[in-house]
């Protein structure tokens, strides 16, 4: 079984996939990222598991046009791994001015995937950051909001990282690849472990804290 997990985006959106096997552990990952860099910005990809897509100028500047190459690689990606399960966080209400952008993009990839037939499930962005971030203390009364450096010390100190991020540009506008990785991997762990929970299968200690929680909503997998 393979399963996404997407971070939707507007300009750098990235998509995980977790191939799985019976009892719902990781075989294979895959990746798929995009950014806009400037020109004399090249750069080599040296993880074969990540497809990292560089938005051409002429698509950038024009939101439809963009909106549709974005979507369209992503169908293709989909069309490649075909999961059953895929996951999105729910909209960034903070992200004020970009809100109706991001559910227009956000909604074109919902639908297309559950109208080729796998199940959706949303999670809120608070849910992911606690889930994601139990193993540097954020889990204990701190507030995280949606700071990216916190993710990314997250998958730092994971002991086994499933992708090398160490060539992808490190940038601070236009989107970040590696900040786009983190969060659609930890969106696919979350749905992983919530499928193990579901078939009554051993979970993780990050997701049973949260299951006990006052903020965690049951899982509700949606189909058509």
């Amino acid at each position: 079984m393979n399963i996404f997990g997407i971070d939707c985006s507007t300009s750098s959106p990235a998509v995980c996939c977790l191939m799985l096997d019976d009892n719902f552990d990781v075989i294979d990952v895959k990746a798929l990222c995009f950014t806009k860099l400037p020109k004399k910005y090249r750069i080599f990809v040296q993880d074969k598991n990540i497809r990292y897509i560089e938005i051409p100028d002429s698509v950038y500047t024009n939101y439809y046009a963009r909106v549709r190459f974005l979507t369209k690689e992503i169908y293709s990606f989909y069309k490649r791994y075909k999961p059953q399960y895929f996951a999105v966080e729910d909209y960034a209400v903070s992200r004020q001015g970009r809100l109706t952008s991001l559910a227009e993009i956000c909604g074109l990839i919902k639908w297309g995937l559950l109208d080729s037939g796998s199940i959706l499930r949303v999670y809120e962005i608070i849910t992911i950051k606690k889930f994601f971030t139990k193993n540097i203390g954020y889990n204990h009364g701190k507030k995280i909001g949606i700071d990216k450096n916190v993710m990314l010390e997250a998958w730092n100190k994971m002991e086994k990282r499933p992708f090398n991020l160490n060539t992808l540009p490190a940038l601070t506008v236009s989107g970040n690849p590696k900040d786009d990785i983190v969060d659609s991997y930890a969106i696919a762990e979350m749905l992983r472990q919530e499928l193990k929970y579901a078939n009554g299968l051993p979970y993780s200690e990050n997701l049973h804290e949260l299951i006990h929680g006052k903020e965690y909503k049951p899982y509700n997998f949606i189909k058509l």
